[in-house]
């Protein structure tokens, strides 16, 4: 008998796929109804449109190559929803996935989401955490657990304004005007103002801001009597990031192999410090009792919500350890496109030298006064958003525009193709905070273009970002801080995705002082 020619294996695998899918939506039916609730058919998971898949275990991940690989992941789902709209399933690696991006079908998702929806669990992150025997923060857990830690975060984080955030942000103050006075200094030493290792100074900046806020104005000393510094959490953090992407772009037998090495070092020392430092700061508040000036987020979550010193670990580790958070590449972005829109400068500095006179410190209090300031800040997000990718796992299949989606599938939303999609905002690819004030319309049609449902800079749901606000006002008070220092230059990049949004070159920020 002749040997099986390679393309004839693929169809006979293809065929065999079909078959099993068949048998095994008979023997084991969907608890979801035949129809819609008006009484349309409900089509079947495979009856979703996307490219076929050949090979099992690799899904789709040649085709992405082609695109240039992991980088370009954002690409590659674009061209997707271009020749199969706005939902496709796919399959990258182990993992199944269908990809949405219409309001209309992200209402669908999180319209029925249950009180404890659970998250995608990176397998070779989850590889690293049961070698090691870690359990997980706030966010990273499921269940009651989450759920309460969830409601008294969103609590604190979400609900509260007052005197209160007002205290949180004027603490971050000093931090502000020291990267000010550093970008000043470096400006004056460089030609044409260049600012060296840019990338550190948001990290570094961001870090410092978050530990402030959360720990109070002691953070430098705990961070020091735990064994680290902000300086040493920034460089550490671009380390992470690299290493993380690389983990998690190969499958798990892969990694495991050579892929945790690096993470394990970088990981495992940062929840170290985490641990050590939310120990000597519950210790150091026991002892003198201070105020929410003094110790931030810290003492308002232990006193006013009376949370167990081993609540207060759970949620405040990840805080600490969790140094690689996507906004800070954001403060990246904003130099980037206050640089190629020095007009967009201009009309920020008119805003706040008409609102709060000339020279004057903007501070937290003056923010809701400053339109303009706010939709720059809410276009940057548009254009750059944190979570480009929203996932959901779900436990129960669910119906999303008219199919049956298994709950082996993780549903992304691309909330970056929404965000640049024409049919919701007009010349989307244009960088015009003046889009949100106000209708946005189209220019030939009259017709309402923005769509708000379409924008998602943060997620959605129960699991979307609790820390949004702090991350809005923190970026708000940042770009009026640089805005009233300085003149912006940058050069055009391109971008790449690598866990987050990095410029694909050198972005060459230049910062002349007014």
């Amino acid at each position: 008998m002749e040997a099986l020619e390679l393309p004839g294996f693929w169809i006979l695998l293809k065929i065999w796929t079909w078959i099993r899918d068949f048998v095994l939506s008979l023997a084991c039916p969907s608890l979801i109804p035949d129809t819609d609730k008006f009484g349309a058919k409900i089509k079947a998971t495979w009856e979703i449109p996307g490219p076929t898949i050949w090979r099992p275990v690799l899904g789709d991940a040649l085709t992405l190559n082609k695109f240039g690989g992991p980088e370009k992941l954002l690409d590659y789902i674009s061209s997707l929803h271009e020749k199969y709209g706005p939902i496709f399933k796919t399959k990258l690696g182990p993992q199944k996935f269908v990809f949405i991006n219409h309001p209309a079908l992200y209402e669908e998702i999180f319209r029925p989401e249950p009180n404890y929806p659970i998250r995608l669990k990176l397998p070779s992150s989850e590889a690293f955490y049961e070698k090691h025997k870690i359990d997980r923060g706030i966010f990273c857990r499921d269940g009651k657990e989450f759920c309460r830690g969830r409601t008294i975060m969103a609590e604190v984080l979400l609900k509260v304004a007052g005197q209160y955030m007002e205290t949180l942000f004027d603490s971050v103050d000093p931090v502000l005007k020291r990267l000010m006075d550093h970008w000043t200094t470096m400006s004056m030493e460089t030609k044409g103002g260049h600012i060296r290792n840019i990338e550190q100074d948001c990290y570094e900046f961001f870090i410092a801001a978050k530990m402030t806020m959360t720990y109070g104005q002691h953070y430098e000393t705990f961070l020091s009597q735990a064994g680290s510094s902000v300086k040493t959490l920034a460089s550490e953090a671009i380390k992470l990031n690299a290493a993380t992407f690389d983990l998690n772009t190969h499958p798990i037998q892969i990694a495991t192999g050579f892929g945790l090495k690096e993470y394990d070092e970088y990981t495992l020392k940062n929840l170290e410090t985490g641990r050590k430092c939310i120990d000597i700061a519950l210790e150091t508040m026991a002892a003198t009792g201070g105020s929410s000036e003094e110790f931030g987020l810290l003492h308002r979550i232990k006193n006013v919500y009376n949370a167990s010193d081993e609540e207060m670990r759970v949620y405040f580790t990840d805080m600490t350890a969790d140094i690689s958070d996507q906004v800070s590449l954001t403060f990246l972005w904003i130099l980037f496109s206050l640089g190629r829109n020095p007009d967009v400068q201009e009309k920020i500095l008119q805003e706040i030298e008409q609102v709060c006179r000339p020279g004057k410190n903007v501070v937290y209090k003056d923010l809701q006064k400053l339109p303009y300031l706010n939709t720059t800040c809410k276009e940057v997000f548009r254009l750059f958003s944190t979570a480009q990718l929203v996932i959901r796992k779900n436990s129960n299949d669910v119906v999303l525009g008219g199919y049956n989606v298994t709950a082996d599938y993780a549903v992304i939303l691309s909330s970056f193709s929404s965000h640049k999609n024409p049919s919701f905002f007009s010349n989307p690819e244009k960088f015009w905070p003046g889009r949100w004030l106000g209708e946005e319309r189209d220019v030939d049609t009259g017709e309402v273009k923005r769509s708000e449902n379409a924008y998602y800079p943060f997620g959605m749901g129960k699991r979307m970002c609790a820390g949004k606000l702090l991350a809005y006002n923190l970026m708000k008070l940042f770009i009026a801080k640089v805005v009233q220092a300085f003149v912006v230059e940058s050069d055009e990049v391109q971008k790449k995705l690598k866990i987050m949004l990095y410029p694909n070159g050198d972005m060459n920020i230049r910062l002349k002082s007014r």
